[in-house]
């Protein structure tokens, strides 16, 4: 196994095997209002509203399952606005590719992953912690107490977190949920267990939210990608959803075999490629400027 190659690697990629639904693509409906606060507050009354009926969306297990309080929903909603943003810019959905984060903590047995998780949370600097993600969500949390929830403020900081924490979220998430290692207040899928629960929860959670792998947070470098690559990669690999081979070429040909190493033409960033002179006159020219 190419353990040193795939532990530099920070994402991983799941191959779907479930059939992507129409759903997916339902159109966005867009607010005819030209007024930026009637917009704003437009969008807040949608996320509100997607939220309240996500449950009647999604299928019964997704409503059930999940490691943390980061739900497949989230990440199922984000996934078909972005293809479907994409395709009304005339793009195929998928010709994106979605990384989800996730953490992960793995060991030969679950109850061993759990005295991981709880050995790993003892070192969690609180202050630290809340600093980080005040500069992520441009939220000042030293003016919150423990037990506050966070409450909803517009920044140029990661939206989406703010929203994830507050309008998408189905319970309050408390200042102090944020402080610790643990599945509370968890941003992204927050998986402890065996390899086969590891491996059942990453599953799970492409084929219900449509992304394409993940990219895992290394809580402990290197220990958390070797024990992902000793004991998750040969679980997946045995249920044909991980590679055992690296292809031929560029990353870009590892994530879009057969079209090529360069941006394909319909891509928007293609109609800015230099091309190549044609003539020495063309040379000549190139070098004069």
């Amino acid at each position: 196994m190419q353990s040193a190659a795939i532990a530099t690697r920070a994402f991983l990629r799941i191959q779907q095997r479930s059939i992507r639904s129409a759903t997916r693509e339902a159109t966005i409906a867009s607010t005819a209002s030209t007024s930026p606060s009637r917009r704003r507050s437009e969008r807040r009354c949608c996320i509100r509203q997607e939220r309240r009926n996500a449950a009647a969306r999604l299928p019964p297990d997704m409503r059930k399952r999940s490691s943390s309080t980061a739900r497949p929903s989230r990440s199922w909603r984000a996934a078909r606005e972005i293809r479907t943003a994409a395709k009304e810019f005339g793009r195929d959905p998928y010709d994106i590719k979605l990384f989800a984060g996730a953490t992960v903590i793995v060991a030969p047995t679950r109850a061993e992953a759990e005295d991981i998780l709880e050995d790993y949370a003892r070192y969690v600097d609180q202050a630290g912690q809340l600093a980080l993600l005040s500069g992520w969500t441009g939220i000042d949390f030293s003016t919150y107490q423990p037990d506050q929830a966070v409450q909803y403020v517009e920044s140029n900081a990661i939206q989406s977190m703010v929203e994830n924490f507050t309008l998408r979220s189905d319970r309050p998430v408390r200042i102090g949920d944020l402080a610790t290692l643990s599945r509370v207040g968890a941003r992204s899928p927050f998986v402890v267990g065996s390899p086969q629960d590891v491996a059942d929860e990453l599953i799970a959670w492409a084929e219900e939210t449509d992304v394409d792998g993940f990219n895992l947070f290394r809580l402990v470098a290197p220990e958390s990608l070797n024990a992902f690559v000793d004991l998750v990669v040969p679980e997946l690999q045995s249920r044909g959803v991980y590679k055992t081979a690296y292809r031929e070429g560029t990353l870009r040909e590892k994530l879009f075999p057969g079209r090529g190493a360069r941006l394909p033409a319909v891509h928007p960033a293609a109609g800015y490629r230099r091309l190549p002179p044609t003539s020495a006159s063309d040379v000549r020219s190139d070098a004069a400027e």
